[in-house]
This record gives C-alpha cells, sequence and structure tokens, in this order.
C-alpha cells in the first residue's frame, strides 16, 4: 500500500507519529505530576531563599558541609530547596549520582550560573549541550588521549623540575600558590603551545581576574567583579583572536609545520597544541564551511579549557601535599616506590611513559588525596523532563545538585573517611562513590593528562625534599573557588640530609 504513497502520505504519517509521541511524553508527565510528590524539603521566599546559609558552607571554613548535613539529617538524601534563586533538588550517595551522571545529556543538561555562561560563551564544551557538546568532546578526547600525553611527557617533566629548582633548602613555600603557577604553565603549553608571541605574565594575570571572578552578578560597571571578568576575558579573547589568525596565515603560506594539510585522526599527532587541533581541522565538503570551528569557538574553549584544567589540577596537588606532609609513613612509602623507578632509569635519564604506569602508589596518594578534599565541590546539572527518582518526582528545568563531598566523605562508601589512607585503593571502587573527576558524558575528559602531571610531581617532590606544616593546626578545607589556606610548609632538602 505504501509504494503508492506521495509526498503528502509521507508527511501526515510523520506528523501522526510525531503528535503520538508528543502525547505519550505528555500523558507520561501529568502522570508523574499526579502520582509522585515533590522532594521533601521547604523551599524559601524567591527574594530570601536559602543562598546566605549554603554560601557561608562553602567558603567558611568551619561552616562547610554544615547546610548540607542538617537537611540531610531533616529530609534524607533527596530534598529540595531554593538557592541562588532557583530551585533545586540535592541528591546526595552514590545512588543518586548513578542516576544522574549515567543520564547526562540523555536526561540532563549542564547547568551554571549566569555569569559562568556569560563569561565563557555557550559554545565551550562545558556549557554546550547536545550534538554541539559530542562534536566539542571528540575533539577534546582525541587530543588527550594517551599517544597525546606520551608526546608531551618532557614538557610536563620540564616545567615540574623548573618549579622544583626554585626551592631550597629551609625555604617556607606556600603551595598552592605555586601549584597554580605550575598548573597554568603546564596548561598554557599544552593548549596555547608557550607562543613566544603571548606575553605570558599578562596572560596570566588576566586569567586570575577571570577565575576570581567568575561566579559573581552579572552588573557590567567598571569596577563590579562581572565587569573586571569581562575585560579580563575581552583580553584573553583577543591573544587567542591574534595567534590563530597569524597560524591560519601561516597555514595559507604552506609554512606551517604540516605545509597544507588539514588535521583529522590519521596525522593528529602533527598538532602542536590544542589550539592547533580546533585550528585546523578537516571540514567535511558537504559542510561548505571554509574551517570546521570559528574564532569564537575555539577561543571560548581555550578560555575554558585553560581555565578548568590549571585551576582544578592546582587544588589536586595542594590536597596531595597537604595530606602527605601529615603522615610521614605515606611518604616513605611513596618515596621507595620512587626511588625504586628511579633506579631502574640512567641519571638524569628523562622520565617515561612506562614509568609513570610504574608509580602505582603515586596514584592512590593522589586519588585518596582528592577523595578528601575533591576539587570541584558539586555537580550541577539541570533536568530536561519531569523525572522519577526515588520516589520522588523532579520537575523539568530543576538542577540536580550533586555533593561531591557527601559520598567521599561517608562511612557507608569509605571506612574511616577521615583517614588518609591510600591503600583503600587496592580494592575496587564503586564508579559512583567517587567522582571527582565527574562520571558519564562529562567526565573531565584531561582526568589522564592531570593524574600524569601529577605522578610526576610527587616523583620528583619526595626524592628531593621533606617538608612540614608551617600551620599543623590550621584547619585544610577545599572551598568554592580554592583552599582557605596557601598551605605554607617548610622544606628540608634530603641531599643536605644524608650530608
Amino acid at each position: 500500500m505504501a509504494e503508492g504513497w506521495g509526498s503528502a502520505e509521507w508527511i501526515e504519517l510523520a506528523v501522526c507519529i510525531v503528535v503520538i509521541l508528543g502525547a505519550h511524553v505528555l500523558s507520561r508527565s501529568l502522570k508523574l505530576r499526579k502520582s509522585l510528590p515533590l522532594p521533601p524539603g521547604k523551599l524559601a521566599w524567591f527574594f530570601w531563599d536559602d543562598t546566605k546559609d549554603f554560601l557561608r558552607s562553602l567558603t567558611v571554613p568551619t561552616e562547610v558541609g554544615k547546610w548540607i548535613e542538617e537537611r540531610r539529617a531533616r529530609y534524607g538524601n533527596l530534598f529540595k530547596a531554593r538557592v541562588f534563586f532557583r530551585l533545586n533538588v540535592f541528591a546526595l550517595g552514590p545512588e543518586a549520582n548513578r542516576f544522574v551522571l549515567s543520564n547526562d545529556t540523555k536526561f540532563f543538561g549542564s547547568s551554571w550560573p549566569k555569569s559562568f555562561r556569560e563569561l565563557c560563551g555557550n559554545s565551550c564544551i562545558l556549557i554546550a549541550n547536545g550534538e554541539q557538546h559530542r562534536r566539542l568532546r571528540v575533539h577534546v578526547e582525541q587530543f588527550l588521549a594517551t599517544d597525546a600525553v606520551k608526546r608531551f611527557l618532557s614538557t610536563i617533566e620540564g616545567c615540574i623540575l623548573r618549579c622544583l629548582d626554585s626551592w631550597q633548602d629551609g625555604d617556607v613555600v606556600h603551595v598552592y600558590p605555586e601549584m597554580h603557577l605550575l598548573a597554568f604553565t603546564v596548561g598554557y603549553k599544552f593548549i596555547l603551545g608557550g607562543s613566544k608571541d603571548v606575553d605570558f605574565d599578562k596572560l596570566q594575570e588576566d586569567y586570575h581576574v577571570l577565575n576570581s571572578n567568575v561566579l559573581c552578578f552579572t552588573i557590567n560597571l567598571p569596577w563590579t567583579r562581572y565587569g573586571k571578568a569581562m575585560r579580563a576575558r575581552n583580553a584573553i579573547h583577543e591573544v587567542v583572536y591574534a595567534e590563530i589568525r597569524k597560524r591560519r596565515a601561516e597555514w595559507n603560506s604552506g609554512v606551517s609545520p604540516f605545509g597544507k594539510d588539514r588535521l583529522s585522526s590519521r596525522n593528529i599527532q602533527l598538532a602542536r597544541d590544542l589550539l592547533d587541533l580546533f585550528t585546523f581541522w578537516e571540514v567535511s565538503p558537504e559542510s561548505g564551511k571554509e574551517w570546521e570551528f570559528t574564532e569564537d569557538e575555539i577561543a571560548q574553549n581555550v578560555i575554558v579549557m585553560l581555565l578548568a584544567s590549571h585551576a582544578t589540577t592546582a587544588k589536586a596537588l595542594t590536597a596531595a601535599v597537604k595530606c602527605l606532609a601529615t603522615r610521614p609513613d605515606i611518604v616513605q612509602e611513596l618515596r621507595e616506590e620512587c626511588r625504586s623507578v628511579a633506579e631502574s632509569k640512567n641519571s638524569n635519564e628523562p622520565i617515561t611513559w612506562v614509568d609513570t604506569k610504574k608509580l602505582q602508589y603515586a596514584r592512590k596518594v593522589i586519588y585518596e588525596a582528592v577523595r578528601l578534599h575533591a576539587p570541584a565541590s558539586q555537580l550541577n546539572k539541570q533536568a530536561l523532563s519531569d523525572l522519577e527518582f526515588a520516589g520522588c518526582r523532579i520537575p523539568k528545568d530543576w538542577v540536580v545538585v550533586l555533593v561531591v563531598r557527601e559520598t567521599h566523605t561517608k562511612e557507608e562508601n569509605f571506612p574511616s573517611p577521615e583517614v588518609f589512607n591510600p591503600d583503600r585503593f587496592n580494592e575496587k571502587i564503586d564508579l559512583y562513590s567517587f567522582i571527582p573527576f565527574g562520571r558519564g558524558a562529562r567526565m573531565c575528559p584531561g582526568e589522564k593528562f592531570a593524574t600524569v602531571l601529577m605522578q610526576i610531581f610527587l616523583y620528583h617532590l619526595v626524592q628531593r625534599f621533606e617538608f612540614e606544616l608551617v600551620r599543623p593546626e590550621e584547619k585544610f578545607v577545599m572551598l568554592l573557588g580554592r583552599p582557605n589556606t596557601d598551605l605554607p610548609v617548610k622544606l628540608k632538602s634530603i641531599r643536605e640530609m644524608s650530608e
């Protein structure tokens, strides 16, 4: 019968299918609304919500986690609240993590404050949804694959050695600023190639301003936090635009490192950095585009990749040093592993990919440090439709908040959770009980790169120095944007001790 159909009949059939599916979705949504309650909890008035108290729990060391714990004790692992003038469902624990993160991009979209969206741009990988996110992630993951990390090992190690060479016996080093500079330098070389045409100090200063003010009220005046962040963002954009235009001019003249070839999965090893990957990726003939990515798309993703990578890596490295400084026994075990690797090599021989695979205890130290002090305090996801979880309805457009520390620091997930114990990672850990890098479709694409960087740093650190906390009584917590302390430590050169 369908053989005799014309285009009108096929269009009519398609419309009928869409109507039926739409009716099914609407019917399901109405059933959910009628049959299931909202999560327990109190929704404060719109202009008098829980933002102030919630922010205190993210920014005041003595208050960290208090707001969540009070509501968890009252309502359980799922509760609603109005924070930042929006409706939220706080979902705590591995099962909630599994439900949300395994369905990311299917039932949930990204959720970021307005200031972050406007400063970073809707085309960046952290904010993009659907096909745009998939397209960006495919490109980034290709460049962050094992082969790329192997190629950059010497660059990573060189940056680390320059950092440690500036430290001397008896120095008091403020760890967080040092780690911030180290992670920014590595990220700059990996993403922008360490271009000699870029004013590194000015770029770092602009990134500091942007990073410090990326979460704020969107009042664009010269003296406001948002106005300062916008100026810094625009300055960084101009740096990226200039570098793109210079490289494309070289490519058009045939003097780029890969002539006038386009980059693809077949020759990705020719890319000098992530900027090359975005700038010269091959274009499908049917697209009709000159370039796969526009200058704005490239600039937005360069900004957010460098912003995210150096900030989280600096916090993770600082946490690792803090944890090690309290446990000399663990430092000694780590040192023995590192010396074993070093003794299998010639003197001053650069570290290799094979060496990093041998640094298993170093990897466990890193994992345990970010379990105790996760660089990202929470993961926010927006419901794309009405959803059901744990016998409750999560309405469309509400933001589901996963609080990382509420999984990492619970006895049922990690016995004696307050104890720094890298050996707990000798056992298989439930994927959704350990989420410092996220999980699912939006899991941090740079997790492997960052972990290798941290392994190499610890490999050199513990063979050069003993270190102790200058203020051992000071509480160390990971706040919204950074640790609550710069973590001053006093160094003792192992070479001086041996003499």
